[in-house]
């Protein structure tokens, strides 16, 4: 008797070894983590595909489209209205290639660089900038010479007239198309 105890012990002790490791493989696994990595408290701007695909053709781009209202309003007019596996030909010098027609197609949202405020336009040529340097295209003496353009723009006398700001965007817009 005493040996058929034991054996039956040792059989629901291994029935009990053997559940474990069934629940064990079916809890839910964390991923090692590095304490040391820090991440960033704030989101980062995503303008618009179409935008990053001008910043990329070296082609002009409103600036509208990397102000956060304008990374939300082309993000949500491309989203909405274009499905994401909807395709269009373009062509770029001597290649036809076909892209996701939101990447081609330009936000109504968007507006013109005159019709922005001066502090709009600030923050979105920075953002603007960043792109520029993030995407490889630009040679650097282009995209030093654009940062120079904004640093002269910021503080140019006739920004303190009165509607110089108004007159300073507005060349600024027409300039970065010429």
């Amino acid at each position: 008797m005493q040996e058929e105890e034991a054996a039956q012990r040792a059989q629901c002790k291994k029935e009990a070894e053997e559940q474990h490791k069934e629940a064990d493989k079916k809890k839910p696994k964390m991923n090692v983590f590095n304490p040391d990595r820090s991440i960033p408290d704030w989101v980062k701007l995503r303008p618009a595909q179409y935008a990053l695909n001008k910043i990329s053709s070296l082609k002009y781009i409103k600036l509208d489209y990397f102000m956060a209202r304008g990374c939300k309003a082309a993000g949500a007019h491309t989203s909405k209205s274009v499905s994401h596996d909807t395709l269009a030909f373009t062509q770029f010098e001597d290649t036809i290639a076909i892209r996701p027609l939101a990447a081609v197609r330009p936000s109504r949202n968007i507006r013109n660089d005159e019709d922005l405020s001066w502090d709009e336009m600030m923050d979105a040529k920075n953002t603007m900038l960043h792109f520029i340097a993030k995407s490889g295209v630009w040679p650097s003496a282009n995209a030093q010479s654009l940062v120079a353009f904004y640093v002269i723009l910021d503080l140019h006398l006739r920004r303190l007239q009165v509607n110089g700001r108004q007159v300073l965007l507005l060349y600024q817009s027409q300039a970065r198309q010429a």
